[in-house]
């Protein structure tokens, strides 16, 4: 998608698409045959009660499962995820909650409370699924916060996956807004959610030469 302008780029133009080592052609078929899709609809399945907010239908795990074990051959799988699976310390959520009420952004979030069974079903499946293949590349993909941030996830000691999680495409946010997210967003490193089976640990990712801004506020593509 972004060959030419990888072209004008110093720090890229050696890659082998600006280069025509490969078509994009080529390209486009490597992607297709290397790697698998899968979109986890967290939205219009979400039930939340007095006790419990369930962020995950559990039909849509057990087709997450089946994906995954059909897809394990490939050397790379996506996974959807609109809401993050490690975005801010649990209690960050809680007080969210806890002063905004129901309705606000954090009782979407996997971090709070009621929603962590949902949050630890689903670690529990991914960790399950690093175990048996080591070797696999595993990407969440996600949105929904404001700020672009690459995270290494660690679940609960398996080999680690990772969250890459997009900033605003076109709707740039306040500069309070952005400031904010970015400053929760940071959190991130070290955070260890969960306990035993369903433990996740995040990391920032370091970047490249003239690429080193992890999270990232401004607009951007996507992962």
């Amino acid at each position: 998608v972004d060959r030419d302008i990888d072209a004008r780029n110093p720090r890229t133009r050696d890659r082998e698409l600006p280069r025509g080592l490969l078509s994009a052609a080529a390209v486009r078929g490597l992607v297709l045959v290397s790697c698998a899709v899968f979109v986890l609809d967290l939205r219009s399945q979400r039930i939340a009660t007095a006790e419990r907010v369930r962020i995950c239908d559990p039909a849509q795990l057990v087709d997450l499962a089946e994906f995954l074990e059909e897809n394990a051959h490939r050397p790379v799988v996506y996974v959807g995820l609109s809401v993050p699976l490690v975005h801010i310390p649990d209690w960050v959520a809680n007080t969210g909650v806890a002063l905004g009420g129901h309705g606000t952004d954090a009782a979407d979030r996997w971090e709070f409370e009621k929603a962590r069974q949902s949050r630890d079903e689903l670690v529990h499946l991914l960790a399950a699924h690093r175990r048996r293949y080591p070797e696999q590349v595993l990407l969440l993909l996600g949105g929904d916060i404001h700020t672009g941030v690459v995270s290494s996830l660690e679940l609960a000691g398996a080999p680690p996956a990772v969250q890459a999680v997009s900033s605003a495409v076109t709707n740039l946010e306040s500069a309070f807004h952005r400031g904010f997210a970015h400053a929760l967003t940071r959190l991130q490193h070290g955070l260890t959610t969960g306990t035993g089976e369903s433990a996740c640990e995040a990391r920032l990712l370091p970047g490249e030469p003239g690429a080193r801004l992890n999270p990232y506020a401004g607009l951007n593509v996507g992962a």
